[in-house]
């Protein structure tokens, strides 16, 4: 699945906790995909499998 930039999300972290945010990039690493995601909420941009994002 592909996601616009600044695209609203709801993303799982890799710890569980559901927050919302908006996409802002894809990391292709050798170990898998990285997503980048801006929470709405004003705290630092984390990033998380792409899996474990969905649209809002």
């Amino acid at each position: 699945m592909s996601f616009k930039k600044n695209q609203p999300v709801v993303a799982t972290t890799i710890r569980g906790v559901e927050r919302s945010g908006t996409f802002v990039t894809t990391h292709a690493t050798t170990k898998g995909d990285w997503v980048e995601i801006k929470p709405t909420d004003g705290k630092p941009n984390f990033k998380t499998r792409p899996s474990l994002v969905r649209p809002a």
